[in-house]
C-alpha cells in the first residue's frame, strides 16, 4: 500500500493479481499505463486511507474489468473510447527506441465500479445512472 509509480512506464503492466487492500494509496499520477490490467483490482480508499490516483495517467487500452474505483482520483486521465495506435519511447540498453504501440478502447465498468467519490478523467464525479457514461469518462 501506498506505493508511488508516478510518471513510470508500465506499458501492458498486469495489475490483474493485486488482492484485497492493497492498491491503497497507490499513485500513478502521469504514469503511462497504456494496454494495463486491472482486473479484479480493489482500489477503493477505506478508513484513514488515501485514495488512489490515476490522475494524469495514460489508460489507453487499459481494463478495469470487475475492478472498484471508489475514491480514484482520475481526472485528466486520457482513455480511449475506440482502437487506436500511439508512439512512444523507450530506453532499450541505453538507446531511446521510438516505436508504435496499438491499443483497444478502455474498459471501465462506470456504472458497477465507480462511485460519487470517484473523480472521472473529465474532472467530474460518477456520472448519475440517467446520463451517458462517455461524458464523464472523456476529459
Amino acid at each position: 500500500m501506498g506505493c508511488d509509480f508516478s510518471y513510470a512506464y508500465l506499458y501492458a503492466a498486469n495489475f490483474s493479481g493485486v488482492k484485497e487492500q492493497a492498491m491503497q494509496g497507490v499513485k500513478f499520477t502521469g504514469a503511462c499505463l497504456v494496454n494495463a490490467k486491472f482486473d479484479g483490482v480493489n482500489f477503493h480508499k477505506g478508513g484513514d486511507d488515501q485514495a488512489c490516483s490515476l490522475q494524469g495517467a495514460c489508460l489507453r487500452g487499459a481494463t478495469f474489468k470487475n475492478a472498484t474505483l471508489e475514491g480514484t482520483e482520475m481526472r485528466n486521465a486520457a482513455i480511449a473510447k475506440e482502437r487506436g495506435k500511439m508512439e512512444i519511447t523507450v530506453n532499450q540498453a541505453g538507446k531511446l527506441v521510438t516505436t508504435t504501440v496499438s491499443y483497444k478502447p478502455t474498459e471501465v465498468e462506470a456504472a458497477s465500479a465507480t462511485t460519487n467519490a470517484t473523480k472521472c478523467p473529465s474532472g467530474k464525479d460518477r456520472p448519475p445512472s440517467s446520463l451517458p457514461v462517455d461524458e464523464h469518462l472523456v476529459a
